[in-house]
């Protein structure tokens, strides 16, 4: 039994360690790594942690301690239970932003207003799996930022369903900023094509090479008479009319403010 007690402390310790990259920055591609795991899994990881923690509780109060061996057992449910803390964190901090988002949204876009198109139903995308009908994709280059490669969108052409314009949905793909392209969620963008939405799978800059912000930092040059710039401080559209670029006001004044 004190080897058990031994390998649980171990496990207590292991997981304490990972659960702390959930709130200490990365400072090296592999740290990353672990942190998206340690942020992405860490519901899980916190399961491990408070079986752990019940296990050990149950032999000690089943088999009774001597004093050292009580030792071991308390620090390994507290490690335990400080991990699980942890690694539940981003779930706390996600509900804390899920709080204040509406109210934040509100006052940078104004108050929420019908929808003057069709919306979007995410639950018929994603469950039943519904039949998917492949559209016409075209590649397009959209950005060549500074010293870097050109980037490039995959459009979906949509589906008519009446004589309005259909709306378009930008579809950025998932992958922690460092891995990931844009024809990873073809299927999903073949099917809001086929309900009618035209899409633009886009791409961009991935770390290490790039690091946060780059991703975001990108000035669209021009699709379908569109141009986009995003930056740290501010987001601001241009329309081509008449041949000429016309500036609308910034949608956002400061974009992170909102995620605070």
């Amino acid at each position: 039994m004190a080897r058990m007690r031994w390998i649980g402390l171990t496990c207590s310790l292991v997981l304490l360690a990972g659960s702390l990259f959930t709130a200490v920055p990365a400072w090296n591609p592999t740290v990353w790594r672990i942190a998206l795991v340690a942020g992405e899994y860490g519901h899980y990881l916190a399961l491990c942690a408070l079986f752990l923690a019940c296990a050990v509780l149950a032999t000690a109060v089943t088999l009774g301690e001597g004093r050292r061996d009580a030792l071991i057992a308390w620090s390994t449910v507290g490690a335990s239970l400080v991990a699980m803390g942890f690694f539940l964190s981003p779930v706390f901090y996600a509900a804390a932003v899920a709080r204040s988002l509406p109210a934040r949204l509100t006052a940078a876009f104004g108050p929420l207003a019908a929808p003057a198109g069709r919306v979007i139903n995410y639950e018929a995308m994603l469950w039943p799996r519904p039949p998917i009908t492949m559209q016409p994709v075209t590649t397009h280059r959209f950005a060549t930022p500074v010293g870097g490669e050109p980037l490039s969108l995959d459009f979906y052409a949509p589906v008519r369903v009446g004589p309005a314009p259909a709306p378009c949905v930008v579809m950025i793909h998932g992958g922690g900023w460092d891995s990931g392209d844009r024809t990873q969620l073809a299927t999903e963008n073949h099917w809001l094509a086929g309900q009618g939405f035209a899409v633009a799978a886009i791409s961009y800059r991935l770390a290490p090479a790039h690091r946060w912000p780059a991703q975001r930092e990108i000035k669209v040059e021009q699709v379908g008479g569109i141009s986009c710039h995003t930056g740290r401080t501010s987001c601001f559209y241009k329309v081509l009319k008449n041949n000429e670029w016309t500036s609308i006001d910034p949608v956002i004044k400061d974009p992170k403010e909102i995620y605070k």
